[in-house]
């Protein structure tokens, strides 16, 4: 596994994280 697909994995994660906690305080 190379660190370039890692670090793709990661920005992928992270985007995901933000979009998640952004429903999340809009739900409330």
């Amino acid at each position: 596994m190379s660190a370039d697909f890692l670090q793709h994995l990661w920005r992928q994660y992270a985007i995901h994280q933000q979009k998640v906690a952004r429903d999340a305080a809009e739900s409330r």
